[in-house]
């Protein structure tokens, strides 16, 4: 399931489907108050037990959680793209970031004081829901990578990491190397080597220096099994709803449209 070709490619903050769903007069009165910021690879998000202090709505970037243990070894627990937002978890009432996050594909992303949405969250409405629904797609994710660390092997969750970027990938080319993949997994390199090369054999992706591209979706998907079709039937339903609550808007807007337009006529 490709969650970027869901969404324009226009540098405002409407591109992010949670931002999308904000009535007109709220978005109006926070649209001064965001900024567009350009992510590099690497750029470190937040530091763990960070405060965090601004919230992240990706439009063309991919970060990911990556938790780094006292051995030195790091693991990826999540990644979000323009289907959610970046610092979830001071919504509920976290002030410092439980993970660093970092960026893994460049692009942008608009930031805000976490203060403000944090009050827009509270005051419900269709920001709430959605909100709320993206953090159940989050968990799931979560919940399925810590499952698949502890009982596949290594090209089954080579697989289910690399799908879950291309979702949010604009492109099916990642430019990304065996060493990073290596540390977003937490394996040695040469297991991502090897990883690769079973999948070239099967037709699943073509490789080169610093790039792997899909071949062959459907070869992925089975190698990633259960878990990762989970996460995309959960992102699925939460497109779904984003879908509904945009038309809901969008209907609502042009019958308030048409009213005015009746009242100036009345006149």
């Amino acid at each position: 399931m490709r969650l970027h070709e869901f969404y324009e490619p226009i540098a405002s903050p409407r591109q992010n489907p949670l931002l999308a769903v904000l009535p007109c007069v709220d978005y109006a009165r926070l649209l001064p108050d965001f900024q567009l910021v350009r992510l590099p690879v690497g750029e470190s998000i937040y530091e763990i037990n960070a405060p965090i202090a601004r919230l992240h709505f990706p439009t063309d970037c991919i970060a990911v959680s990556l938790h780094k243990l006292k051995n030195g070894a790091s693991v990826t627990t999540s990644a979000t793209g323009s289907e959610g937002m970046v610092g979830i978890s001071c919504i509920p009432g976290s002030q410092n970031a439980l993970a660093p996050v970092v960026v893994l594909s460049e692009g942008s992303a608009f930031q805000i004081k976490a203060a403000l949405l944090k009050k827009e969250f509270q005051c419900g409405g269709n920001f709430h829901r959605l909100l709320l629904r993206f953090t159940v797609a989050l968990l799931t994710q979560t919940e399925q990578i810590a499952v698949g660390n502890c009982h596949n092997n290594i090209e089954q969750r080579l697989s289910h990491f690399l799908l879950i970027i291309v979702d949010r990938h604009p492109h099916d080319e990642l430019y990304t190397t065996h060493e990073q993949v290596a540390i977003f997994l937490a394996v040695r390199r040469e297991g991502i080597s090897m990883a690769t090369k079973k999948l070239e054999a099967i037709g699943a992706v073509r490789c080169r220096r610093g790039h792997i591209t899909v071949c062959n979706r459907r070869e992925w998907e089975e190698l990633a099994g259960e878990g990762y079709a989970a996460v995309a039937k959960e992102y699925r339903r939460l497109h779904e709803y984003q879908k509904i609550l945009a038309e809901t808007i969008l209907y609502i807007a042009m019958r308030t449209n048409v009213h005015i337009s009746l009242c100036k006529k009345g006149k």
